[in-house]
């Protein structure tokens, strides 16, 4: 979990930034979690501390490549039904795993961030979960 959520994430954001630095534009998206911002399971402290750190280093970079005119965005998306959760119903229960998000709204999540002017408009976290974890949250 943290070899490749956490660190891909740097590894990967160390690479296309060198890259973007050079054309002096460009997007990051990273995907944390909700976890990344809130320990959220007892069976889930590994995840949560890889999330947490894609959170903090998102937050941490875009101080820098901001200045380069690239902009990090973190999302930080609750339960999306993925086959993740097929084995995890005592999270959200077997009942509301069929109100968890589709990738689908997540990918247009995405799509709206990159579409918007980025003369009046700026994303650094932006947090979004399904009903079945209002009270979760």
């Amino acid at each position: 979990m943290i070899d490749v959520s956490l660190k891909g994430t740097i590894y990967l954001t160390q690479i296309v930034s060198k890259i973007m630095i050079k054309e002096k534009k460009g997007h990051i998206l990273n995907i944390s979690s909700m976890a990344g911002l809130k320990g959220v399971n007892k069976n889930a402290s590994i995840y949560t501390a890889a999330k947490y750190g894609i959170t903090g280093f998102s937050e941490t970079i875009s101080k820098y490549l901001i200045e380069h005119g690239i902009y990090v965005i973190n999302l930080c998306p609750g339960g999306i039904n993925t086959s993740m959760w097929k084995d995890c119903d005592y999270v959200f229960g077997n009942e509301n795993r069929k109100h968890l998000m589709n990738p689908i709204e997540v990918a247009e999540v995405i799509e709206f961030i990159l579409t918007r002017n980025r003369e009046t408009t700026m994303f650094k976290n932006m947090v979004f979960f399904p009903f079945c974890e209002i009270d979760k949250y």
